[in-house]
């Protein structure tokens, strides 16, 4: 009766532990799962039973090293944190940090002072390409400008005008002229006062002549050395400075909003960063040394993959490890040995800690991060104190001075000025030859008439007296000497003109005045470095990515360790000192081989480890072997991280091109000029390692030999490229939009690609005879030596005796086995926070900007009231109802909530909300949606976008605006603050331990469906875990048609996950981050028929909760009858997924016609043309197909049912003409005609099939185009 209670409390409990049990018989749904069921390479089983060897292996070497001194705590130490040696830690540790905490402690304050919104410090191509007019100004062109204003240099008869009559005289011969006077006067039959008045007047200007000539010229003789050549000169300076007026107002402006945005970081110079500079110059090499790969095989290269020493005493316990090594005996003698490794377990936990926190690749990024703010904040300093920018105004800013308009005759004046001057000696020779001027002037004086001297009553008298006579004969007298001084008239004129433009010459010297940048209080202008001010141009992005990035925080925990480090080496290393056995201030002694064991136990001969002969080298050789097997195996798992490098790689070559700052451009071009050679070397590479895994079987290993048979035949293909890897991803930050995806991928991979692969493979072909070796020396480790009987009790008389005690022990055994499994159940099973209420979901927090774009798949906007459409699929947004009811207040309070901006609405229109405001001409509320980060480039169904438009409504400025500023950066979108939606189901719940169920968190546990079954609605949950067997890497989606559950996964609403995810909810040490950051489990791609496709899965589940148009869009998909037994079955599936993804299911096929038929969505291209038909017609291979349809390859896709799969597989709509799925076409027969003879004949209508794509295919899709716009416009 008992026994029977026994079994029955048995089989009511046992199932409860058994996954597999309720996984076969509860889970509905298995044979979904397992249909297809890949099995685990033959890498997991060699590992699974290789790493425990190596982890033992290299445990002995290790204390047998530290038994002997030639290693450690710090080589450990060392070794743990992949450090290249000792040295380097040493290194490191011993950097005086004194000081520099405080120092940063400025610095951040400094950092934060500035404010938020400067983009860039100066717009320093277009101050450069204005500032090149100034440095067309040279030294020669100031000193001609300053030369031209000093007026010393003008003669002084244009500056004071003296009074120079005489020079106006020379244009006649005065004493001629006085003849010529008397000869009329004589003539004259009667006394005529105006002729009288005539030869008084020719006296005088004969008389002034004479008497002022002489001051005149030597007047004009100090003037001789002057010239107005240097004032022409200066002109023309001038007139070169003045005409770059509006380039030196453009620089002045663009200077006077740079000063600005200078002061806007002034705080930044008072950092003062001396002990800070000297640590981290000090740290950057030193870390960067301790983080190079060892050169040897590291010493404790088997612990590098995150499992603690104390493992290793679990790992001695293990089956096979006793069989291959003590032919299924025990280990604990051996295990014995490891005296020391408790204290390095212990130790090494905290050290590695502390280690992980400073040695790492981010803090070494930080550093060099560090060392580019210093070195800007440097350079600020220097400019700002060598560039005083309140001296450009004055220089260079003319726009008040006004240009004189008589330039051009400054020339002229300089000639006619000079040539007056070339004369002036000759006048004076004259006159200095003439020694009686002065009594000649005073005689003609005497000559000179009153004016009553003569009248009508005495005119005869007169004219015939001797006073005419007289008169006569004197200037006769000096009418050669007056002669000689006359001069062509246009010397007159010429010195009139000079005189008369003294004004316009003084305006000009003015002008010339005015014209400061000659002056040498201007000279800083000409100082200006414009390099300088770009190399210092990023200093507002620098400081943001100092404040955004933390780097002072990750800094001070990087110097705040590292005494804690020191510190913690030291007692680390003086605890595995005294740990030796053969320390004596450890307080254990070595027991004596002579002692005696204990009466009654078996005696054996007593050893030590020196007793164990093996060779240390080959027990690490092994351990290395191992650990480089398993990184082959991460090499695998890391696939798609090689992806992105190859095509995330090739877009930065791209863009290094668009590098703005030229320093940065020329290190990007030094480090990643010869990537196409390294992707094809990493390729190579890759290839090699899939080969080499992909090659290797797993057979049961009996001894050492057969393990070392595992690692014979593996070839390891060199790379030897390591350092570029690390290169390119140090000088990511010098693009001016660093691809965050990239940077991951890199530091992903490059710790795997960092060993020495040559080693490896050299390590690789010494494993099996060291394995050989090794064998044997532990055969004669373990031999047996001979055994004493121990004393032993009288045996127990009576056989009954012996069955009660049998009985009694079965009794006990059953009883404490039903005790034990209820206290299992209730530690491991049951859950009492399944009966409570889960706590309240916290409002949505997004993440860093860089992972917007994962916001859409995490709040899952599809599902929010805000967004909610009024018909399915194709009906409007809230959002959208409230712009065509021209209500915009409401939409604004929409927009500020976080609603989706970029969902198709209008039915088939396929309208953004953006692009009805353009309609509308609602150019504010279009900037408001543009600012909120509405996509402008989101088409309609005609394949327009509402940039198509801006030109007829004048927005065009408005969206290039907003398009430029996206190359730069895409803006973030405003998430709406709503708490997130958790409704999880795992699809296959015998993936996840049942014992980490109630691990999971308590926001989470109680939204979990385990196990799938056929009624389930998928679009209902919101996450969806998929077994190992649908995920390729965790990362990829594995499709097959014949499993159609993969695409529904597809297309619902849910996001995918890896089983990874779950084990990370039931850490507790993460799993809060696991459900903030799930973004980091997601299943992203896709693979179907052995091919890759990138982010199939984001774009669909983006797509979905964006409220986009789904991917059949537009498509009428006919699905041809088929007899195969397969298909046959599926045929309701089969039209459940193209409706899924939004295609059509017509009754009949009708053709594509001209008019009125809508064009696939995803088919558009950039000219409004469809590569694409939206009549599918899709076929079977016994399916019949009407000829007709192959006819009009312009009208009706035919193709094989594979070109549904492929689309879905890529999410997006192959060409008609492709080389994936080919479409079927046969030519159409020829029809008669009538010809113009008045005999018929045979024309062929049949188009080219295989007309390329991209090109018109149809011929009629433009006019059909127009249409439907004109269609649209109507309806709008």
């Amino acid at each position: 009766m008992q026994i029977c209670l026994v079994f029955f409390l048995l089989l009511n409990v046992l199932p409860t532990f058994s996954i597999e049990w309720s996984s076969e018989y509860i889970n509905g749904r298995k044979y979904l799962l397992n249909r297809n069921k890949r099995a685990d390479g033959a890498i997991n089983q060699i590992l699974e039973k290789h790493l425990p060897l190596g982890r033992v292996f290299n445990a002995l070497y290790l204390q047998m090293e530290l038994n002997d001194k030639k290693i450690d705590g710090s080589d450990v130490v060392a070794g743990v944190l992949n450090l290249k040696d000792k040295a380097s830690l040493e290194k490191l540790v011993s950097l005086n940090v004194d000081g520099v905490a405080d120092e940063l402690k400025a610095v951040e304050q400094a950092v934060q002072a500035v404010p938020n919104g400067i983009r860039q410090i100066a717009e320093v191509e277009a101050i450069a390409d204005k500032y090149k007019f100034v440095l067309e100004i040279n030294n020669t062109m100031r000193e001609a400008l300053v030369k031209a204003r000093n007026q010393d240099n003008i003669p002084n008869i244009i500056l004071e005008k003296p009074d120079i009559i005489a020079i106006e005289l020379l244009s006649e011969n005065r004493a001629e002229t006085v003849l010529n006077a008397i000869k009329t006067f004589e003539s004259a039959q009667a006394f005529d006062e105006t002729l009288f008045k005539a030869l008084i007047t020719a006296i005088e200007d004969c008389q002034t002549l004479l008497n002022n000539l002489p001051n005149d010229v030597h007047i004009l003789k100090h003037d001789l050395d002057k010239s107005l050549d240097v004032l022409v000169s200066g002109i023309e300076d001038a007139t070169s400075v003045y005409e770059k007026k509006e380039a030196f107002k453009q620089l002045t402006d663009y200077l006077l909003k740079s000063d600005i945005e200078l002061k806007k970081i002034e705080s930044l110079k008072t950092i003062q960063s001396t002990e800070t500079i000297k640590f981290v110059n000090a740290a950057v090499p030193s870390l960067g040394e301790a983080l190079q790969q060892p050169s040897n095989v590291s010493i404790v290269a088997a612990f590098s993959s995150k499992l603690h020493f104390s493992g290793v005493h679990n790992d001695f316990k293990a089956i096979w490890l006793k069989e291959i090594l003590n032919e299924g005996r025990e280990l604990k003698q051996l295990e014995s040995f490891l005296e020391t490794f408790d204290t390095l377990a212990n130790g090494t936990v905290r050290l590695e800690e502390i280690g992980k926190i400073i040695f790492n690749l981010d803090n070494l990024n930080n550093l060099d991060d560090y060392l580019d703010f210093f070195n800007s904040v440097e350079k600020f300093k220097l400019f700002s104190q060598s560039t005083n920018m309140n001296i450009f105004e004055p220089c260079l800013n003319y726009s008040n001075v006004k240009k004189p308009d008589r330039l051009k005759d400054m020339k002229g004046l300089s000639l006619k000025l000079e040539e007056i001057f070339k004369i002036i000696p000759n006048i004076e020779k004259i006159l200095d030859g003439k020694t009686d001027l002065e009594s000649i002037a005073i005689t003609m004086s005497t000559h000179k008439p009153g004016p009553t001297a003569v009248r009508a009553h005495n005119f005869d008298k007169w004219k015939t007296g001797p006073v005419i006579a007289g008169m006569k004969k004197f200037f006769e007298g000096i009418n050669e000497f007056c002669g000689s001084l006359k001069q062509n008239k246009s010397f007159v004129d010429d010195f009139k003109s000079v005189i008369e433009a003294a004004p316009q010459i003084k305006e000009v010297l003015y002008w010339i005045s005015n014209i400061t940048l000659a002056e040498k209080e201007c000279d800083p202008v000409f100082q200006l470095d414009v390099e300088s001010l770009r190399k210092i141009n990023d200093v507002p992005n620098i400081v943001y990515g100092m404040r955004s990035r933390n780097h002072t925080k990750k800094t001070q925990n990087f110097i705040e360790n590292i005494p804690k480090l020191k510190s913690s080496l030291r007692t680390f290393n003086t605890a595995i000192a005294q740990a030796q056995p053969n320390n004596p201030s450890n307080g254990k002694n070595n027991v004596s081989p002579s002692a005696k064991p204990p009466r009654g136990k078996p005696k054996r001969e007593t050893k030590t480890i020196k007793d164990l002969k093996l060779k240390r080298q080959s027990l690490l050789g092994v351990a290395f072997a191992t650990r480089s097997l398993e990184q082959m195996k991460r090499i695998e798992e890391k696939s798609s991280d090689f992806q992105t490098v190859f095509l995330k790689g090739e877009d930065a070559v791209k863009a290094i091109s668009k590098v703005k700052n030229a320093e940065k451009k020329s290190k990007l071009e030094a480090v990643w000029k010869d990537f196409p050679n390294f992707k094809k070397d990493l390729e190579s590479f890759i290839t090699s390692n899939s080969k080499a895994v992909a090659s290797l079987k797993y057979v049961p290993e009996k001894n050492l030999k057969d393990v070392g048979n595992v690692y014979m035949n593996i070839t390891v293909f060199k790379f030897s490229r390591h350092a570029e890897l690390r290169e390119m991803r140090e000088t990511m930050r010098y693009f001016d939009n660093p691809i965050p995806s990239l940077i991951d991928a890199l530091a992903s991979i490059e710790e795997l690609l960092a060993m020495d692969w040559g080693l490896v493979h050299t390590n690789f072909q010494k494993v099996p005879n060291s394995l050989i070796g090794l064998q044997n020396d532990f055969l004669e480790f373990f031999r047996v030596e001979k055994k004493v009987e121990p004393n032993t009790k009288e045996k127990a008389k009576g056989g009954l005796n012996l069955f009660l005690l049998i009985g009694v022990g079965l009794g006990v055994l059953v009883l404490i086995a039903i005790i034990v499994l209820v206290i299992l159940y209730c530690v491991f099973v049951y859950d009492s926070d399944l009966k409570k209420s889960p706590p309240e979901e916290p409002d949505y927090s997004p993440p860093e900007e860089k992972f917007f774009e994962f916001t859409y798949m995490q709040v899952q906007d599809a599902r929010l009231e805000m967004n909610k459409r009024d018909k399915k699929y194709i009906g409007n947004t809230p959002l959208f109802n409230a712009v065509i009811r021209d209500d915009w207040p409401a939409a604004e309070k929409m927009i500020k909530q976080g609603v989706v901006l970029d969902a198709t609405c209008a039915g088939p229109l396929c309208r953004t909300v953006l692009f009805e405001a353009v309609l509308k001409q609602k150019q504010s509320f279009c900037k408001k949606l543009l600012k909120a980060a509405a996509d402008q480039t989101i088409c309609d169904a005609t394949g327009d976008d509402p940039d198509t438009w801006t030109d007829r409504f004048n927005m065009t400025d408005l969206f290039q605006y907003f398009y430029d500023e996206r190359k730069l950066k895409a803006p973030p979108r405003i998430v709406p603050s709503v708490k997130r939606y958790w409704k999880v189901l795992v699809l296959d719940k015998s993936c996840f331990k049942f014992y980490k169920k109630k691990k999971l968190p308590k926001r989470i546990k109680n939204h979990i469906t385990w196990g799938y079954n056929e009624d389930m609605d998928l679009d209902s949950f919101s996450h969806i875990v998929l077994p190992n067997e649908y995920v390729k890497k965790d990362v990829t989606l594995l499709l097959d048609e014949k499993d159609f559950l993969t695409f529904q996964l597809l297309g619902c609403w849910a996001n995918l996950m890896s089983v990874k995810w779950l084990n990370a909810l039931a850490n507790k040490e993460i799993h809060e981050k696991a459900m903030n950051r799930d973004f980091e489990y997601y299943v992203m791609h896709t693979e179907y028929r052995g091919n890759h496709h990138e982010r199939t899965v984001f774009k669909q589940k983006t797509s979905i909760h964006k409220l986009q148009p789904r991917l059949l869009m537009n498509v009428a998909v006919t699905l041809l009858p088929t007899k195969l037994p397969y298909w046959k079955d599926q045929t309701k599936e089969l039209k459940a997924l193209v409706e899924q993804f939004g295609g059509e299911l017509p009754k009949e096929v009708i053709m594509d016609d001209d008019d009125n038929c809508p064009l696939p969505y995803y088919s558009m291209d950039i000219d409004n043309l469809s590569s694409q038909n939206r009549c599918w017609v899709l076929k079977f291979e016994d399916s019949k197909v009407n000829p007709e349809w192959k006819k009009w390859p312009d009208r009706c896709t035919v193709s094989d049912i594979q070109l549904l799969f492929e689309c879905i597989a890529r999410w997006k709509v192959l060409e008609h003409s492709n080389a994936i799925v080919a479409p079927e076409e046969i030519a159409r027969e020829p029809e008669i005609v009538p010809g113009t003879d008045g005999k018929s004949k045979m024309v062929s209508t049949q188009k080219p099939a295989s007309k390329p794509a991209g090109k018109s295919q149809f011929k009629n899709l433009k006019e059909r185009k127009s249409k439907m716009v004109k269609k649209i416009e109507k309806r709008s």
